[in-house]
């Protein structure tokens, strides 16, 4: 990590740091000690993270916007860390994101590099695009 890029970085609720990089992520931990992906999650970390949001609903997890990934939701655990993956494939196939956020009201959106704005479906577990017209008129 010494030589990597960081991009970005955030705290969760637990006060671990999450470090974005061009080339993945690492944790810091409260006692500094660094930890990387399972070598299950190895796919991520080539990705290039260009923005990380800390849940404040869900304890030890954050979400991240990646080039080429769709959006991760990371979790830090006693087992080390969890990832899983989000993109929207089908005729969209969206993969390249550049910003998330997490408010307090535990919705989490998602900026696309070129297809607009998503928001996490919970029930659904999956990202669903922001309809302007309609999310205007509260449908």
């Amino acid at each position: 990590m010494s030589d990597d890029c960081i991009q970005v970085l955030e705290e969760d609720s637990s006060e671990n740091i999450w470090i974005g990089t061009i080339r993945g992520f690492y944790v810091m931990d409260t006692l500094n000690v660094i930890h990387t992906i399972s070598d299950s999650d190895k796919v991520f970390a080539n990705s290039k993270i260009s923005d990380i949001s800390a849940d404040s609903s869900r304890a030890n997890t954050v979400w991240m916007a990646t080039d080429c990934h769709g959006v991760l939701k990371a979790m830090y655990t006693d087992e080390g860390i969890k990832v899983k993956p989000y993109t929207i494939e089908g005729k969209r196939n969206v993969t390249q994101f550049v910003s998330v956020y997490a408010d307090s009201n535990g919705m989490v959106w998602a900026g696309s590099a070129h297809d607009g704005l998503y928001f996490y479906d919970q029930e659904g577990d999956c990202f669903n695009r922001v309809d302007t017209y309609a999310f205007l008129d509260g449908k």
